[in-house]
């Protein structure tokens, strides 16, 4: 029986966990349509570009809000120590989370009657990135006048890590084989990308033997600037001494038993 009990009245305001209920049960939607006007500019990440375009973004109870349309860039892109030209630039959204979009992106530079740059296409967590070059150039040649200036066969030897490492730098499937034909060039006998599944702590390794039974070798990331100096000796047919330099140091002696 409500008669006689006190009702609330009608300035009364709930707050604590009953208000965020009634909140949480009210319905509600975000369309939002932006509009990049003509002195939208972005400098950062070696990136230097005026964006124009639009996007529309959606949003509704217990959704994360994702994004629809496209952004145009115009400007120069900084790669392996130079500056590029965009041809090419757009950021592709389709229904996506704002940090997911596409890419399709290409930025070149020139030399005389050479032109060479780099395309970028795919998802931003992984895109597929490749060299390209106008009249077509091997692709070590390419990534020499991309890093350097200058074809492959003009390289000297201090030119050797800076290649590598952008080798490296264009993807971990074809970067490996790319690597090995420019250590060839600079006489490293060894060229190998190791990772442990995880990109991040992938690292470019270059090594030779010294003598027949020292061998010297040295990593470099392909995505920070860790490096290590790893070198093994054979002291005997079963006994190995191995050492490790780097973010950790260690010496192993280690004798090898076969059956």
């Amino acid at each position: 029986d409500l008669e006689g009990t006190v009702r609330p009245s009608d300035d009364e305001v709930i707050v604590g966990a009953a208000a965020e209920a009634d909140e949480a049960a009210l319905p509600w939607a975000l369309d939002l349509r932006v509009i990049l006007g003509e002195k939208v500019r972005f400098e950062g990440f070696g990136l230097k570009a005026d964006i124009t375009g639009q996007l529309s973004l959606r949003e509704g109870p217990g959704t994360l809000p994702v994004a629809s349309g496209e952004l145009l860039l115009n400007g120069r892109y900084r790669a392996y120590g130079q500056d590029l030209t965009i041809e090419r630039g757009r950021i592709l959204y389709t229904g996506v989370p704002l940090d997911s979009p596409g890419l399709d992106l290409r930025a070149s530079r020139r030399f005389q009657e050479q032109t060479v740059g780099v395309e970028v296409r795919g998802l931003v967590q992984q895109p597929d990135v490749k060299v390209f070059s106008q009249p077509l150039l091997p692709q070590s040649d390419a990534l020499a006048y991309l890093v350097l200036g200058r074809p492959l066969n003009q390289a000297s030897g201090d030119d050797g890590a800076a290649m590598n490492r952008a080798a490296a730098a264009i993807g971990l499937a074809g970067g490996e084989l790319l690597a090995q034909r420019i250590g060839n060039r600079f006489g490293v006998q060894d060229v190998e990308i190791k990772n442990t599944g995880d990109a991040a702590t992938s690292e470019l390794s270059v090594g030779r033997y010294i003598t027949p039974r020292l061998y010297v070798s040295y990593g470099v990331g392909v995505f920070n600037a860790l490096s290590t100096l790893r070198t093994r000796y054979q002291i005997s047919r079963r006994w190995t001494l191995r050492t490790e330099s780097g973010v950790n140091s260690s010496a192993d002696a280690v004798y090898t038993l076969e059956r």
